[in-house]
């Protein structure tokens, strides 16, 4: 999210020449759409569960890339930050969400500090590779270059589902 966040505002104002006013409100329809769903990303995620609601916002990243290929117009821009924000939003609350059940209580500060180190420690390489990803290749680059994270994103969630499943199937095969 950070690679593409940072971006963005520099392919559209200095690559592509759009207006500061315009660049400034599709940053502003990212920051609202990344923070507006947290009023219902937890209910979301009650209703529906952690797993689906990552499986949505992988979806919609991948939406995000989509409209950021599909043109340089200040609506392609604006979609695609857009979608990135809500996308993040679902990602990070419902990962967030998962983390305590992946580790014994014992554990919990351990695994909270390698995550925020993990996270931190992206979004600073992020911050610093955005721009000359940008300048030295494209923005369509970039966006090629986030790609992997989703592959690997999403075959962690597919990973993580088969082995709920797996732990369900011995669960009913021991107790019957």
């Amino acid at each position: 999210m950070t690679l593409v966040m940072t971006a963005a505002p520099l392919s559209m104002h200095d690559m592509d020449q759009h207006s500061l006013q315009a660049t400034n409100t599709a940053i502003q329809a990212h920051i609202l759409a990344m923070f507006l769903p947290s009023l219902a990303t937890s209910w979301l995620i009650q209703r529906f569960g952690p797993e689906r609601l990552l499986m949505l916002g992988l979806f919609i990243y991948a939406l995000m890339i989509i409209a950021g290929l599909s043109g340089h117009g200040v609506s392609h821009y604006t979609t695609s930050l857009i979608l990135l924000g809500v996308g993040w939003n679902f990602l990070f609350v419902s990962g967030t969400t998962l983390l305590p059940r992946a580790y014994e209580d014992p554990e919990r500060f351990r695994v909270q500090a390698v995550n925020e180190f993990l996270v931190f420690g992206a979004q600073a390489l992020a911050t610093l590779g955005a721009a000359w990803l940008l300048f030295r290749f494209s923005w369509e680059i970039l966006l090629y270059a986030t790609a992997p994270a989703l592959v690997v994103l999403s075959a962690t969630l597919l990973w993580h589902k088969l082995s709920l499943k797996a732990t369900h199937h011995n669960t009913q095969a021991g107790s019957a």
